[in-house]
């Protein structure tokens, strides 16, 4: 089997297989298996410009690329999801019933303190400093207001999940007990039914947009790096597997 520079014999199907194969219908699935690696292996090699040997096994050759084809796939698929700000919203406009939600989702910043009063008006006056959301480093530096210790935190998250969420934005009657913090004030937020854009959709997004992106590629690699099969030796390998 060959994928341009890159190619796999019965040895290698052995090594990656086994020798027990009893059916045609399983040798043909780990051919198919063998060709979609050997297209991730012949994607990798020409992207980064590199010579495979053809004197090492396939199974050597997987080992040894491994790191750089999962790289180019996270590259091509969960960080262009996470990071391409065009595609992800024109994803998300093209697949929006995808992203629904069963509850109502509070994105923003709620303020925890120690008493109704100091969380009240650290809210306040946070509220003035910030958008709905404040930086990682920024909620974990923010820890006194006048002279009294608080914690910032973001949240995306749905109704009935987090209790300290249902008690500050969903106006849940009792504050859930706990040791440390006796309160706690949404800075800025909202309440959603559904989301606006993909940041609101959360990691939710970036998983389907993934997933999506990662289809196309394998495909894509199916039209771009057609796959040269040796017939005869697949008959060998039948004939080698029934012994």
């Amino acid at each position: 089997m060959r994928v341009g520079g890159s190619a796999a014999t019965i040895a290698d199907h052995r090594l990656l297989f086994g020798s027990g194969i009893q059916q045609r219908q399983l040798i043909d699935t780990s051919l198919v298996m063998l060709a979609e690696s050997l297209r991730k292996l012949e994607d990798a090699r020409v992207t980064l410009g590199k010579t495979v040997t053809e004197d090492t096994f396939m199974l050597g050759r997987l080992m040894e690329w491994g790191q750089a084809i999962t790289d180019i796939t996270r590259l091509r698929t969960t960080l262009r999801a996470q990071t391409d700000s065009a595609a992800r919203e024109k994803f998300f406009r093209e697949n929006q019933d995808l992203f629904r939600w069963s509850e109502p989702h509070f994105i923003g910043s709620i303020v925890f303190a120690r008493s109704p009063e100091t969380a009240r008006q650290a809210a306040d006056s946070l509220r003035k400093i910030s958008g709905l959301h404040f930086s990682e480093a920024e909620a974990k530096a923010i820890s006194t207001f006048a002279g009294k210790e608080i914690r910032v935190i973001n949240y995306n998250v749905a109704r009935n999940r987090n209790p300290y969420v249902d008690f500050a934005a969903f106006n849940k009657p009792d504050f859930p007990e706990d040791d440390r913090w006796k309160a706690a004030a949404v800075i800025n937020g909202k309440i959603l039914r559904q989301p606006l854009c993909a940041d609101d959709a959360g990691e939710y997004f970036v998983t389907v947009f993934a997933d999506t992106l990662l289809s196309r590629w394998t495909d894509s690699l199916t039209t771009a790096l057609p796959v040269e099969i040796d017939w005869d030796a697949v008959e060998i390998l039948g004939t080698i597997s029934q012994k």
